[in-house]
């Protein structure tokens, strides 16, 4: 049943690369579905990542901690949390990737993760409106405007259901992040790193626009933000590095320039680590190429 759907990864990253929710707008680097995936090496990422595995068996390790995978067991792995999959006989998966705009106000903010794994079952609706999402995709024609419609709505549902599904999970009282000064600073800063993302931007240069020490900001990002100040920076470029090989025939070369780096090929390493995938592989994303088999051995090396 998943080979059909190995395709409709193509049509979704065309359409859905952004779904926006009560709380927040979310940014989708990437849809896709593997029919014969056999695992990872250890690595981790500056976004969000949710996987649903449709058939098979493995296992899924998150810092040292193993969590046995079977059919309907749902992933949510947050930024930066080292992560691996394993499968002797190889398992088949639905996944996509998601950024909340504003952390600090989104429904991801109130989820405590000790729990990544979440077993579900057949009749879930998380199951069963991710499947219509792919059933949608796979019908999709471009001269039929509501089909594009529908998938924009069904992929809202997805990530909604998927967000409830894992507050309702957590064990631990929600966590409600009261708007002070820090945090309207952070949305300052925040806001100033993504007007300049086509710049060279370090935080010694936000520092200075905003007449703070170096250490106000990383105490900030660490108090408000599952990531770093320079990791976000990073995310900010690569978010628009992306969209830019999605949506233009610009060069690798061109799109290392706009998007602030010091070289093509520093570009694409930071490129390759954050995405998993070459900037060039990534464009293929968007033509008419297909992949529905992943070996650990074609993962780019992670540096530690």
């Amino acid at each position: 049943m998943l080979t059909k759907f190995c395709s409709s990864k193509v049509v979704l990253n065309k359409l859905i690369t952004k779904i926006c929710l009560a709380d927040t707008e979310y940014v989708i680097p990437y849809w896709g579905a593997l029919e014969h995936h056999y695992g990872t090496n250890t690595h981790d990422h500056y976004f969000y990542e949710v996987c649903l595995i449709t058939d098979g068996e493995g296992v899924y390790v998150e810092e040292g901690q193993e969590y046995p995978l079977k059919k309907n067991s749902l992933i949510l792995t947050i930024p930066e949390k080292k992560h691996q999959l394993k499968s002797q006989e190889g398992i088949a998966l639905l996944y996509f990737s998601f950024i909340p705009k504003e952390h600090e106000k989104s429904l991801i903010a109130k989820i405590n993760f000790a729990y990544p794994v979440i077993k579900l079952a057949d009749q879930d609706p998380v199951v069963l409106t991710w499947l219509a999402l792919l059933n949608v995709s796979v019908m999709y024609k471009e001269a039929d405007e509501a089909y594009g419609e529908s998938l924009k709505q069904l992929a809202q549902c997805v990530l909604q259901l998927i967000l409830d599904q894992s507050l309702s999970n957590q064990k631990k009282d929600e966590v409600l992040i009261e708007i002070t000064e820090q945090t309207e600073l952070l949305k300052e800063i925040k806001k100033y790193i993504r007007d300049n993302k086509s710049k060279p931007l370090s935080v010694d240069d936000i520092a200075a626009h905003f007449f703070i020490s170096k250490r106000q900001i990383f105490r900030l990002f660490k108090k408000y933000e599952p990531i770093t100040c320079n990791n976000y920076i990073q995310q900010v470029k690569i978010e628009y590095a992306a969209n830019l090989i999605r949506t233009t025939s610009m060069s690798i070369t061109d799109i290392a320039e706009c998007t602030g780096f010091s070289s093509p090929h520093y570009f694409s390493k930071v490129f390759t680590e954050r995405m998993r995938d070459t900037p060039q592989n990534f464009r293929k994303l968007y033509s008419n190429a297909k992949v529905s088999e992943f070996r650990k051995e074609d993962t780019p090396k992670q540096n530690d």
